[in-house]
């Protein structure tokens, strides 16, 4: 229906519009052509500002793209947000400016706190259930290794998931997770599985020699460390990861073993450097505390006996025998060096032509030479001394002392020596 507006004095004006009638007592109002600011034209200016301030998802960045600044609030507790999953916040930035931030970024695949989607994966695998010994959550998933009609070696769990993307993943980045075997004499080792589905999945093992038993174990492997002989079918999916599987491989199908547990296994971006670390580390640990259970990744194997407080017993190698009559372990024994009063010299007449110094004695404790020569005197610790193969070279007694030597103690050999000319004498001693 159209507008028809009161228009009582005849007045000319647009459709659906009416006419304003000035009041007599108003002052003039000058109208200028062409004048002020054209509400239409500014509306659409302001609509095309807007416009070039918001961005399409995907879209490709401009040059000269015009932008918003974006601002944080500061605060320099990183404290835990109250605000619910999905809802909007605020960035925040310390008091130097640095935006809040954590290097780690950590997705969990499944918390294991209920049993809901998750099932044996075979008759080899019974009693799933929820317990209250657990590391995350609320809850862990136990179940136990029994010998079912599918005759297989594992006892394990699994479920299909929602996909997940873990989007550009690294090889060093992490996956992790809790678990615990009350007994490993019967297994062989641990696993985890990733992927589409029983069929095709990556496999992350830790082998029974990295496990200590009846002890909660939190395992993390780098993504690169996939078990070759467990990647199966296609493998994996990083960016579409829709299956999970945990459990234990044995040693044999027929072996059985009540209470393993599992609990929460999760993703981390791990953070990468090659930087070296030389400086000396000089704070003070007040209170240390130092578990040696595992060594270099491996279980360290103490055997038994009484050991006190605070000390490590140590498992000598069973190939390394203790010298015969001793039982000490950690002491050193001294021999004292032996005590001689006894010296017998004798005089060697130079020449030119190797010649004996000192007979080889086994009772010998030591031995001097001195060279009573105006000619130089090569001596060697051995046979077949020579201007070229010499232990020492005792200088000429020319401004009145001649060179000296002591013989290193406990050699008991022969001792040779041959001088520049066939001149003077060697005045040996030999302690006995």
């Amino acid at each position: 229906m159209a507008y028809t507006p009161n228009n009582p004095n005849g007045q000319a004006t647009m459709a659906n519009s009416a006419p304003v009638v000035i009041a007599s007592d108003q002052s003039a109002v000058t109208v200028t052509a062409n004048a002020g600011t054209n509400l239409n034209t500014s509306a659409l200016a302001l609509d095309a500002t807007l416009a070039n301030l918001g961005k399409e998802v995907d879209s490709v960045a401009g040059a000269t793209d015009t932008g918003v600044v974006m601002l944080a609030k500061h605060s320099n507790e990183d404290t835990y947000l109250t605000t619910s999953d999905g809802d909007y916040d605020v960035l925040h930035v310390d008091s130097r400016g640095a935006l809040h931030a954590n290097p780690e970024q950590h997705l969990t695949f499944d918390t294991f706190n209920a049993t809901t989607g998750w099932t044996a994966l075979s008759d080899d695998t019974l009693n799933l259930a929820t317990t209250t010994k657990h590391i995350q959550g609320t809850a862990a998933l136990t179940f136990d290794k029994v010998n079912g009609a599918a005759n297989t070696v594992f006892a394990g769990i699994q479920k299909t998931l929602s996909s997940i993307n873990l989007g550009d993943t690294a090889s060093h980045d992490l996956l992790q997770g809790s678990f615990y075997i009350p007994d490993i004499s019967d297994v062989s080792y641990a696993f985890l599985r990733l992927g589409t589905d029983s069929s095709n999945y990556n496999e992350w093992r830790v082998p029974d020699t990295n496990i200590t038993q009846a002890t909660f174990l939190t395992a993390s492997q780098s993504i690169g460390d996939a078990n070759y002989a467990g990647i199966t079918g296609n493998g994996w999916n990083s960016a579409a990861i829709t299956y999970i599987a945990v459990g234990v491989a044995f040693d044999s199908q027929t072996n059985t073993l009540a209470g393993i547990v599992f609990d929460e296994v999760s993703y981390h971006t791990n953070l990468h450097t090659s930087a070296s670390f030389s400086a000396e580390v000089t704070s003070d640990v007040n209170t240390p505390n130092i578990n040696l259970n595992r060594v270099g990744g491996t279980a360290t194997d103490t055997n038994t006996g009484t050991a006190s407080n605070g000390t490590l017993r140590v498992t000598l190698a069973t190939n390394v025998a203790l010298p015969a009559g001793t039982n000490n372990i950690g002491d050193v024994d001294v021999l004292s060096l032996p005590k001689t009063s006894t010296n017998t010299t004798a005089t060697v007449a130079g020449s030119a032509t190797v010649v004996t110094l000192i007979a080889s004695n086994a009772s010998r404790c030591g031995a001097t030479i001195y060279n009573d020569s105006t000619a130089l005197l090569y001596v060697k610790l051995g046979s077949a001394a020579s201007l070229t193969d010499f232990t020492a070279l005792l200088s000429g007694n020319g401004s009145g002392i001649g060179g000296y030597y002591e013989v290193p103690f406990a050699y008991t050999g022969i001792i040779t020596g041959i001088w520049a000319s066939a001149t003077g004498n060697a005045r040996v001693g030999e302690l006995t």
